[in-house]
């Protein structure tokens, strides 16, 4: 067995020597019967095998040496509920290990049927990278993943490639050039051919019918570091893809090797009511704090906006049949559900022309803007003195700069037949809070209460260019109504403020500094 270096240490044991009964016909094998507590004995493995060396973990087992010299066999099994049965041949002068089954979780154990090792039952933790790292150690020709020839495998906690399934049947198979991995679970569905050499061209290939990934890559809710340069060209396509909850339809990628890590030319994903197409890279990085880096480019467009952002976990709070997202993106690390802290970039919105729907009773009339700056809840506040029930807009447009998890606009707009509406400033992504500043401006046939309806003072000329960044026209400069916008994403504080708080939080986006 491969495990130079893996074992250490020594315990006290307990042998039983049976000798077969001289001229015995029924050939009885030299059978040594062992048992131990394995304290002061470490197996340097990855769960759910490894034990520290202080440890005491009882065993029980047998060694028989089978008649004709060229067969040994051994059964056992430990109180951690890993039971095995082995056997080995000799060819030539050298013992080779031949077949055996290890099973875990105190299933039924089977003999094989065939060479190599077999692997079954249900456990607890496994972490891939672990036992990877395991395959090909040292100067061995033949390492230990070599010897597996299926696995079979209910595991409670799998964590693989920066993502943490929970309760997956794993179902792992030999073919010519490369394992072919079976998931089933509530995650993931499908089938994974992955190449023995990953230094090779072949590409590890990906049909699954459901792909969620969860994210969440270790137990202590850390990020795996993965390098991308480590891993072969990549093939997916998946009836149902999604990261965490946000899930973005069925989905074909190729991604190529490159000497710095992946490149995916060209990506597809539909679902019902939108169409994501992009390109995307994954390259290493080796200054990073993850040792890597991801930069998407895409353009998402949808034909039915409130169920887009349902499917996406984002509450709706628009009603549109017409929006075109575009988005440059980077951050650091792989492909994860969860990078917003981190993110680096610049999304260009446009909705064509729709309805504000009015959320839960009890929050009064309320305009719920769908703004980039809140990702995950929707931007809500009253306006029960300007509004009443179904505000429908023109349009609404607006662009966004994302720098280190913060999300700047000056051009955030809403045009409809009752007002124009615009925002200026920042949303925190990290803290979850706002500090933003609405003007509203009133059409021909609206009332707005008169709070800071004139524009005047130092402010004039910086609000009159914030305003022209914003609509692309001038406003009247009576009737126009200032809002704060402040606090958690969850319950966000609005209140009255001025041309000067407007101004503020222009100031805060950088909105005059680009203009100057």
């Amino acid at each position: 067995m491969p495990l130079d270096g893996l074992i250490s240490g020594a315990t006290n044991y307990k042998a039983h020597i049976l000798f077969p009964k001289a001229g015995d016909d029924s050939e009885l094998p030299l059978t040594i019967q062992f048992d131990s507590d394995f304290e002061g004995f470490g197996f340097d493995l990855p769960q759910p095998v490894g034990k520290a060396a202080d440890v005491a973990l009882l065993v029980k087992g047998d060694i028989r040496f089978l008649p004709g010299g060229e067969v040994i066999e051994s059964n056992g099994f430990a109180e951690n509920r890993i039971a095995w049965q082995l056997a080995f041949n000799r060819v030539d002068e050298d013992w080779d290990f031949d077949r055996g089954v290890v099973t875990l979780g105190g299933d039924v154990m089977e003999p094989a049927a065939t060479r190599g090792r077999h692997i079954r039952g249900h456990t607890g933790v496994v972490r891939l990278q672990d036992w990877l790292s395991l395959s090909r150690s040292g100067e061995k020709k033949v390492g230990a993943a070599d010897r597996i020839r299926s696995i079979d495998l209910v595991v409670d906690d799998l964590y693989i490639i920066a993502q943490h399934l929970k309760g997956h049947r794993v179902r792992v198979d030999r073919s010519a050039h490369d394992w072919l991995v079976q998931l089933d679970g509530d995650d993931v569905v499908g089938s994974v051919f992955v190449p023995y050499d990953f230094g090779s061209d072949r590409a590890m290939v990906l049909n699954m019918e459901k792909l969620r990934l969860p994210g969440d890559a270790t137990d202590d809710g850390g990020t795996t570091t993965i390098d991308p340069r480590t891993l072969p060209p990549i093939t997916l396509s998946a009836a149902e893809f999604a990261f965490g909850d946000r899930y973005i339809g069925a989905i074909e990628v190729t991604m190529e090797k490159s000497a710095d890590g992946l490149i995916a030319s060209n990506f597809v994903s539909k679902d019902d009511s939108f169409e994501i197409v992009g390109t995307g890279r994954w390259l290493a990085d080796e200054f990073g704090p993850l040792g890597s880096h991801s930069y998407v480019t895409a353009t998402l467009t949808s034909t039915n906006v409130e169920q887009t952002m349902s499917r996406l976990n984002y509450q709706p709070g628009i009603v549109s049949d017409d929006m075109v997202m575009q988005l440059e993106l980077d951050w650091p690390g792989g492909p994860r559900a969860e990078f917003f802290d981190v993110l680096d970039g610049d999304v260009r919105l446009n909705f064509g022309n729709g309805q504000l729907e009015e959320v839960e009773p009890g929050a009064g009339r309320v305009f719920g803007l769908m703004s980039l700056s809140a990702l995950e809840r929707r931007l809500s506040f009253d306006f029960r003195d300007v509004f009443n029930k179904g505000f429908g807009f023109d349009k609404i447009a607006g662009t966004f700069r994302i720098d280190g998890g913060k999300i700047y606009t000056c051009d955030l707009s809403l045009e409809g037949p009752a007002a124009d509406i615009g925002i200026v400033g920042e949303a925190d992504l990290a803290n979850r809070t706002y500090n933003q500043t609405a003007i509203v401006s009133a059409n021909v046939g609206a009332t707005l209460p008169i709070v800071g309806a004139v524009v005047a003072g130092p402010q004039v000329a910086a609000v009159l260019l914030i305003v022209s960044q914003i609509f692309k026209k001038p406003l009247r400069q009576v009737g126009q109504v200032y809002y704060g916008i402040a606090g958690s994403w969850d319950v966000p504080t609005v209140d009255s403020t001025n041309s000067a708080a407007f101004v503020a939080s222009g100031e805060l986006a950088s909105c005059l500094t680009a203009n100057e």
